[in-house]
């Protein structure tokens, strides 16, 4: 089973994107035919930020995701979405802003896995 994101809500900055796979084959006569590249062709990913929070939630979220190390995958409900599988493989950014106030900065990719 699967872990859960810890429910601390990143910043309203946060941006959200969904990408399209698609398969082309061009013909000689400028024709193109196009379809899905499989079943799951809509991966979304999430740049996070979770900006001038307390310490105590920064460190929350960060240790959650060295935990899982790039690969494995974790639950989280994006908002206004409903829960899926993802995985935090890019770098993880802390910035320290004044005493025991961080910003963390991360992209979650959205996985497919059973």
């Amino acid at each position: 089973m699967a872990d859960t994101f810890p429910d601390i809500p990143p910043s309203y900055s946060s941006a959200g994107a969904t990408d399209f796979r698609v398969l082309e084959a061009p013909f000689g006569d400028g024709y193109t035919q196009r379809a899905a590249d499989g079943l799951n062709s809509t991966p979304r990913t999430y740049n996070l930020l979770w900006e001038s929070r307390p310490d105590a939630d920064i460190a929350t979220i960060y240790d959650f995701l060295i935990d899982k190390l790039g690969f494995e995958y974790f639950l989280w409900t994006a908002p206004g979405d409903t829960e899926r599988k993802w995985i935090c493989k890019k770098p993880i950014t802390k910035t320290p802003i004044t005493a025991g106030y961080t910003t963390l900065k991360c992209q979650f990719e959205e996985v497919f896995d059973l």
